[in-house]
């Protein structure tokens, strides 16, 4: 190992400016004391600060100054007044940064300054941008998915003593999800080394491009062993060094810390190291020279590793791969001893590698010798063979479309082992969790008109879109719903006019539950969607080519979905008819997809933006424009009462409000009771009821009385759908009667209800509302004066633009195909390969869904557990 770099406390870097001044004299506040804690806890920075990391640290001073300097009046006055680094500079150094708050500058009420950012185009700059990701990621962890992947690890390494091919783990997920995070929360109590194979600007930074180069330039199997051999030989030489003299490293790099005084395990030691100064696609100034050292060592130990193995067969090299299980070993060996009184490091692994963006060595280079197939990762896999016995696990991070190939099928393995299933291949790990940051809220805890805010729906689903939202500014803030159209689209810059199949089946997949099919174009779409479209992976068995896949409820997605739907280019019905013939969807057998995008739509049609609207404008959208004034003064089918008996539906509905921006697909038939409705609605989801649910198909709820959420004014809409020719222009009353919110939703609190029924595939168009007496014959229930519930009862005949108002006459054509063309999810919840916890982590992934308490983290149920 080379010297290490002459940084000492204290001394300045060639790039850094001196101070122009001192900081300001001021008075302290007693809360200044636990604000600089904050700061600095948060602020690992090189000192002196670089010019780069002043908007970030102001950006922290401001988010833990409790009120008294607003994040983007902060950063509109240093973009305005850039000489004021100097004093930030200076009070960061003497970890004061509270002084800053003083500036004269930061003080006075400053006229309207033109904004840091030009967003013309709903679109922050990407210097703000960049900024958010920083500050999002530096915001505390939150949540056990760390533990969660030491426990399937265990259970892996467990099992992969006497049977695995390698101790390997692939963790697979779409973006956003916290893979990144994850590990390096997991770094904390774990020896960690991670490498970033990355190709592209982001956060964490991507290490050395000359490195990546270096392990995926080699254009044939045999070469690429021998430099993937040589790297880990490298590799494990530097970390060994580093760990000998870490406490010098340390004190040379890194500036003492207020928490200096507190014991650092080995792993947070060297996880400092490695992350310490790190910003926006560039790592820190030790993780630079690290690989730098790794790279240069590499290079000579190939030579080494060319001399000592055969051209076709690692397994042949006896010397290189005994001198590689050498190295490793020192390494474990070292973590073991100074680790010796963690209770984790008695039973290993011990040492971890951390490959991010894995689906790098997935393809080799367009000059490869085709001929036997290979790629770097099977290469890689047959070297990390050769150290299965010693304590060492390596992970893999990605979001490819080919994740399975990090942990291919039994019949396309390379080894004749993995062939025969002699040897156990651990499935992927895909339970990051979900819901991490929502707030979890107890009945008449809100009103529905706060729970359709963006700030609080931002909150639900993947941590990437809340953290980011909490860490930025109010620019930032204003265009999230911008920034989650960018991450569905898989593009910053995408024309919403201009859009791809694969885009506009991302949209509709993120606001009604579509499943796919076990054809081969079904496993590809659901593989793409995963890959670059936000959609989560819940199993990816190593047994089983098909991804187990699911739409989530994350209203902030959908949200984001709604804005790209709006564009007069965009026509749902016409993506949904091609997907539905090409792409491998699961059609169900009902026309449940038909009525989702139909009732998706007719709320669509009342604005853009997440806001709660009466019951009567979206009965509005619904129905045709000539039909509307019969239905909403219709009367209902049966009543509760003498009042209700004659009250027209859009008197009994005058104050009810309706809020969704997306459909969930339940499991269980208990999640229909008026407790779970009411933790539905306020992450803004309707529901596709389970399979097997008899009545209903598809239920609403909504709101009535003072707009407070809560089971006494949770009220329901229930549809069912029919797309068989039988069900005709005529209602059919006993479909309704089956349809009873007291036996589906649990104790009716006498609020009204509106029963639907969807008949599609009538050959007659018609839409008629159940009256209390029909041609003049005498009703089957006229002996019974009142009922147990009151109820409006709607039949809608034929899907076409005479019976839906969202339906155009152009669009018929694709509904009638929609037509013509007309189940996997619960079991891993159960499944036995997984430890409890990671069952538990996959059930959150999928909020409100069953009846078990892992789907509903996201709300309290005042102190009573779900489905009690």
């Amino acid at each position: 190992m080379q010297s290490a770099p002459k940084h000492p406390r204290g001394e300045p870097s060639s790039s850094s400016v001196e101070p122009e001044g001192p900081a300001p004299k001021i008075r302290r506040l007693a809360e200044d004391d636990e604000i600089d804690q904050n700061v600095m806890k948060l602020a690992k920075f090189p000192s002196p600060l670089d010019d780069d990391m002043a908007p970030i640290l102001l950006t922290m001073i401001a988010v833990c100054s409790k009120g008294r300097l607003e994040p983007s009046h902060a950063l509109d006055v240093l973009e305005k007044h850039p000489e004021m680094i100097p004093s930030l500079r200076e009070a960061f150094a003497a970890r004061h940064p509270t002084s800053i708050l003083r500036l004269p500058i930061l003080q006075k009420q400053l006229p309207v300054i033109q904004p840091l950012l030009n967003v013309t185009d709903k679109q922050v700059s990407a210097m703000e941008s960049k900024r958010a990701t920083v500050m999002s990621w530096e915001a505390p962890y939150v949540g056990q998915s760390h533990q969660t992947l030491w426990d399937q690890i265990r259970a892996a390494y467990q099992t992969s003593l006497t049977r695995s091919y390698a101790h390997t783990l692939s963790i697979t997920q779409s973006s956003g999800t916290g893979k990144s995070r994850l590990v390096d929360e997991f770094s904390k109590e774990h020896f960690v080394i991670p490498l970033n194979l990355r190709d592209s600007d982001g956060y964490p930074p991507a290490d050395s491009a000359d490195i990546r180069r270096w392990l995926l330039e080699p254009n044939n199997a045999s070469l690429s062993t021998q430099r993937l051999a040589a790297f880990l030989l490298a590799l494990f030489m530097e970390v060994a060094e580093t760990i000998e003299n870490i406490d010098l490293l340390i004190g040379q790099m890194i500036p003492p810390s207020p928490n200096d005084e507190e014991p650092m395990s080995i792993s947070m030691k060297f996880r400092l190291l490695m992350t310490y100064g790190q910003s926006y696609g560039k790592p820190g100034r030790f993780r630079e020279y690290f690989y730098h050292n790794v790279l240069e060592i590499g290079r000579r130990m190939e030579v080494k590793v060319k001399t000592e193995t055969s051209e076709s067969d690692w397994d042949s090299g006896l010397m290189a791969r005994d001198d590689l299980a050498k190295r490793a070993e020192n390494v474990i060996n070292l973590v073991r001893h100074v680790s010796r009184n963690d209770d984790h490091i008695n039973s290993g692994p011990y040492v971890i590698l951390a490959f991010d963006e894995a689906q790098a060595f997935l393809h080799p280079p367009p000059n490869a010798e085709s001929q036997p197939p290979w790629n770097p990762f099977s290469e890689l896999g047959r070297i990390l063979h050769s150290l299965s016995r010693i304590g060492l696990f390596s992970l893999f991070l990605s979001t490819s479309r080919k994740i399975r190939e990090l942990c291919p099928p039994a019949v396309h393995a390379a080894s004749s082992r993995i062939q025969q299933s002699i040897l156990h291949q651990p499935s992927p790990f895909t339970a990051v969790g979900f819901d991490h940051l929502a707030p979890r809220t107890a009945p008449g805890e809100i009103a529905i008109e706060e729970a359709s805010t963006i700030g609080r729906i931002v909150k639900f689903g993947r941590p990437l879109f809340g953290s980011r939202y909490e860490a930025s500014s109010e620019t930032v803030k204003r265009f999230i719903v911008d920034f989650a159209r960018e991450k569905l689209l898989a593009s910053r810059d995408q024309d919403p006019d201009v859009l791809s199949e694969e885009q506009k089946l991302a949209c509709l997949a993120m606001r009604m539950p579509i499943q796919f099919d076990a054809s081969h174009a079904g496993s590809e779409n659901a593989d793409a969607l995963v890959a670059r479209h936000m959609r989560l992976c819940l199993d990816a068995d190593p047994a089983s080519p098909f991804l187990v896949t699911i739409s989530p409820s994350e209203p902030i997605l959908a949200a984001a979905a709604r804005s790209i739907m709006s564009s007069p280019n965009f026509h749902p019905a016409e993506a949904l008819s091609r997907h539905l013939g090409i792409s491998g969807l699961d059609k169900g057998n009902r026309g449940e997809l038909i009525a989702m995008l139909l009732l998706t739509l007719a709320y669509d049609s009342l604005g853009s933006a997440e806001r709660a609207v009466p019951i009567i404008e979206f009965l509005q959208g619904l129905i045709p424009t000539a039909l509307g004034d019969s239905v909403l003064g219709s009367l209902p089918f049966q009543w509760q009462s003498e009042d209700d008996k004659n009250q027209q539906l859009k008197d009994a509905f005058s104050g009810a409000v309706i809020w969704f921006n997306h459909f969930v697909k339940v499991h269980d038939y208990q999640v229909l009771r008026r407790r779970y409705l009411c933790a539905l609605m306020t992450r803004g989801a309707a529901i596709l009821c389970a399979d097997g649910q008899v009545g209903v198909d598809l239920v609403i709820p909504f709101i009535a009385g003072d707009h407070t959420i809560t089971e006494e004014n949770i009220g329901v809409i229930m549809i069912q759908v029919k797309n068989d020719k039988t069900y005709g222009a005529r209602p059919r009353e006993k479909l309704y009667g089956v349809m009873d919110p007291r036996y589906l939703c649990g104790s009716h609190q006498g609020i009204p209800c509106i029963r639907m029924v969807f008949a599609l595939a009538s050959d007659r168009d018609a839409v008629t509302v159940l009256t209390r007496q029909r041609e003049g014959q005498p009703r089957r229930e006229s002996t019974k004066k009142f009922h147990e519930f009151t109820a409006y009862d709607i039949w809608f005949a034929q899907a076409s633009s005479k019976t839906f108002r969202p339906i155009h006459s152009q669009d018929e054509d694709f509904y009638k195909t929609m037509l013509r063309l007309t189940k996997v999810i619960p079991k891993v919840y159960d499944d036995l390969r997984y430890p409890p916890s990671v069952r538990t982590a996959l059930r959150t992934m999928s909020p409100g869904t069953t009846a078990d308490e892992a789907h509903w983290r996201f709300f309290s149920f005042s102190g009573a557990s779900p489905g009690k």
